[in-house]
């Protein structure tokens, strides 16, 4: 069985109701050898993942499948970009895209991420801290992305906001680089382009990320699976950003 970590999200399904919370946020959670949940917070575990595979799919998949499908409205045949691959989410994001048929693009700052993920099925991937990165997109997408889903902010989100296609949307579901670089305004309301920010997921949504995942058979990319008793560890590999993929803790 996968935990859905959703706390009273709520009767509607495009926004969370005020006393929503995350199982682990901001009350105690998972880092424990033994949790309570009500059991309709249980869903059947795919069965071609393993128990550190499924383990890594919930809050990182969610968040991911509704970015991509529900608020980036992707569909086979769009471009897509992904930011800031490496993290959770956004391998997520590349494996949900990608398997819908999308034309998927991804950045980094780390080429070694790039080149693992190009292997995987991206179609390009760039480094965003060489100078005039978007450009290269742009020679490969002169018409820009459908979809770009970003979780980073930080000083490149103007160039991000260059990219976006006719009618395309910018997802926002997190700021790890920081308060946002300023946007040109008239590129965005002349190419009738959206911004809009997302987190996490309704309980519809995750039965059918789960669903989604089982039809494709998609495996999440786990960076590393450690005893519990060498957390502190995998914490440490996170904040230095040296992860590629979700980080398991096993009580076994």
């Amino acid at each position: 069985m996968i935990l859905n970590p959703n706390v009273n999200w709520g009767n509607h399904p495009d926004y969370q109701q005020l006393n929503y919370t995350i199982l682990g946020m901001p009350t105690a959670g998972t880092f424990a050898e033994w949790v309570a949940v009500p059991v309709h917070r249980l869903h059947e575990k795919p069965s071609h993942l393993s128990d550190e595979e499924a383990a890594a799919l919930p809050l990182a998949g969610l968040t991911a499948y509704r970015a991509v499908f529900t608020k980036g409205k992707v569909k086979k045949d769009d471009a897509v970009l992904v930011t800031g691959i490496g993290g959770g989410v956004a391998l997520f994001a590349f494996q949900f895209a990608h398997a819908a048929g999308a034309k998927v693009y991804i950045t980094s700052s780390n080429d070694e991420k790039i080149a693992t993920v190009v292997g995987l099925g991206a179609k390009m991937g760039v480094n965003y801290k060489q100078e005039n990165w978007q450009k290269e997109l742009t020679r490969k997408e002169y018409m820009g992305f459908q979809a770009i889903i970003d979780g980073a902010g930080g000083e490149d989100f103007g160039k991000l906001a260059t990219l976006i296609a006719p009618a395309g949307t910018l997802v926002v579901y997190g700021t790890t680089a920081g308060k946002p670089s300023a946007i040109q305004l008239p590129r965005l309301f002349f190419s009738q382009a959206t911004i809009t920010g997302t987190t996490m997921g309704n309980d519809e949504e995750f039965a059918a990320m789960v669903a989604f995942v089982a039809q494709h058979q998609i495996k999440p990319i786990v960076s590393s699976v450690r005893p519990f008793d060498q957390i502190v560890s995998a914490l440490d590999e996170m904040d230095a950003g040296k992860q590629f993929g979700k980080l398991v803790v096993s009580f076994v």
